[in-house]
């Protein structure tokens, strides 16, 4: 999965802001939207080996496959009818999607194998529960969670058989304690299963990485003592938790340092009349369905134990607070970085969290960010997606060497321009650059991947400036090879630009695209955006080993990368 980068501060909001039912949409641009059946509920998404994205809402009598990978025109690809339900909930494990509802039936599977035609291959579970509230996958170990069953929780097996998998294990309150140990819902991540027991009020973290056996590692009440859903970020650092009811404290974040006894470090209410509803976090970024209040991102500040609001879009608006109507869920997970939102009467909503991005002085275009950022050769996305500041007063976009005057790309809000471009056929950096009347935007830069071309990673490192990162390149004659550079850099000495100088031990270093040559074969590479203070980068070049024109004989050389200023 793809981490989203949002950076810096937008607008601080108050530990219990008070949220209006006329806020403004704040860095969130509606890309898509497909509303062609009744009464949605949960949506999850899937990504087809080959990198096509689907959206997969759940409706009130079957689930829809959308195509979504163009997030500007998604269509639908398929249909699998169900029990009628309000409940219905989705979840993906290989070419499989898992379907329950919380009314009647057991679980359905989903072939995916051509994803524009999605098959339904078997029901398993019925005979043995009755209806399921929630089901969830662990993906390392394929062992399949359906929970809110009037059996208690259930677990199968799918890494045995993937369309009719063995039952493993049923818990329905073992070692608990007092309380209902009813599980609403469950995430479950590295051997520990997240569990919100919703009737109790208790959140509870459950062993479970020695299955059929299981413990209790914590429980603790949350916020308001209604759980209804939680979500654990990678790193098992933070968990976010919400309760379905109004009020504050009904969604926080508590820190995982010491897991038998989780702290609470975030109170992410947005005021007493809102609920939310779906909670997930990627990194420090928490991303929740509000209902009437739509759809909210969060940046978490663990160590200031503080937060801000970076991102909020209304899917319906001036609703009244507090309702059970408009944003049931949404999907934050795709590799494109866009996220799906299920509204309960408008269906999918396609939406883009942005960076935000600074207007400039003369109120003219100005360009931080390109999505997507990586393309494989021959496979061109179907739309490229600019984000800034004031990008409705563009003139011209200009990709590598083709220029896209205002007719050929579509201003979708002040912050976005889409533009279809050309499949690139070569491999290298193109540079985006955003016209106004007054110039040309900053550039930004496209890698276009030869996915046939080996791949050379070095490993993270802090560089500063001044220092170098050694890789040593064994070339056999004729060689094009790749190199993926990943390193962390130190915020203090590079703000938000890093160049690169290239030494090298063989008599000509080429790179793709071309760059020129300086004194002594060494060669500077423009300067290069680091998406926040301190955080991670990687850079990919295909480079070639040559000598004036023919094929060096096969040698051993380090290629020397040193950040200036």
């Amino acid at each position: 999965m793809r981490l989203l980068s949002v950076h810096s501060a937008l607008v601080l909001c108050l530990l219990a802001a008070s949220a209006s039912a006329d806020e403004e949409d704040l860095n969130v641009t509606q890309l898509g939207r497909l509303d062609e059946h009744f009464k949605y509920n949960d949506v999850w998404g899937y990504v087809a080996p080959d990198g096509r994205e689907y959206a997969l809402v759940g409706e009130d009598a079957g689930t829809v496959f959308i195509n979504a990978t163009d997030p500007t025109a998604p269509y639908e690809v398929g249909y699998i009818p169900f029990t009628q339900c309000l409940w219905r909930d989705i979840k993906c494990w290989g070419k499989y999607v898992y379907i329950v509802t919380d009314c009647q039936g057991g679980v359905q599977v989903v072939d995916m194998d051509d994803p524009e035609n999605p098959v339904l291959v078997n029901e398993f579970g019925a005979s043995f529960f009755g209806h399921a509230h929630n089901v969830q996958i662990d993906l390392d170990t394929g062992k399949l969670y359906a929970v809110g069953t009037n059996k208690g929780m259930v677990v199968y097996d799918l890494a045995v058989d993937p369309i009719d998998p063995p039952m493993i294990k049923q818990w329905n309150g073992g070692g608990f304690g007092f309380g209902d140990p009813y599980v609403h819902d469950i995430h479950v991540y590295n051997g520990v299963a997240y569990l919100s027991n919703i009737s109790s009020g208790y959140h509870t973290l459950m062993d479970v990485s020695n299955l059929p056996s299981t413990s209790i590692i914590s429980k603790k009440l949350s916020g308001a003592e209604f759980t209804h859903a939680s979500w654990v970020n990678e790193d098992e650092t933070l968990v976010v938790l919400c309760d379905e009811k109004a009020g504050d404290r009904n969604i926080i974040v508590r820190s995982l340092a010491n897991p038998g006894n989780p702290i609470t470090i975030a109170d992410l209410s947005q005021g007493p009349g809102t609920v939310p509803h779906n909670p997930f976090i990627i990194g420090d970024v928490v991303h929740a369905s509000y209902y009437e209040d739509g759809y909210r991102a969060f940046r978490i500040d663990a160590e200031n134990e503080s937060h801000e609001v970076i991102g909020r879009f209304d899917t319906v608006t001036n609703n009244p607070p507090g309702g059970f109507n408009g944003s049931w869920g949404c999907y934050p997970f795709q590799p494109s970085g866009y996220v799906y939102l299920s509204d309960m009467q408008r269906g999918l909503f396609i939406v883009k969290l942005n960076e935000p991005c600074p207007s400039s002085p003369l109120g003219v275009a100005s360009l931080c960010d390109v999505s997507l950022r990586d393309i494989e050769m021959g496979q061109a996305p179907p739309v490229l997606l600019l984000s800034g500041a004031d990008m409705d007063t563009a003139t011209a976009v200009h990709v590598g060497e083709e220029t896209f005057p205002s007719a050929q790309f579509d201003v979708q809000d002040a912050q976005v321009i889409a533009v279809h471009i050309a499949t690139p056929t070569k491999p290298g950096l193109l540079p985006v650059t955003i016209e106004n009347p007054f110039g040309l935007s900053e550039t930004r830069y496209i890698q276009v991947i030869d996915p046939a071309a080996p791949l050379l990673e070095t490993v993270p490192e802090n560089v500063a400036v001044g220092e170098s990162i050694v890789h040593t390149l064994s070339s056999d004659p004729g060689d094009t090879q790749f190199l993926a550079l990943s390193f962390s850099a130190t915020p203090s000495e590079i703000p938000g630009k890093v160049s690169f100088a290239i030494g090298n031990g063989f008599s000509e270093l080429i790179l793709l695209p071309a760059f020129p040559a300086g004194p002594g074969g060494v060669t500077t590479l423009p300067g290069l955006d680091i998406p926040a203070a301190g955080a991670g980068l990687t850079v990919l070049w295909q480079y070639a080993a040559l000598d004036s024109g023919a094929s060096l004989p096969a040698a051993t050389s380090n290629v020397t990368f040193t950040i200036v200023e």
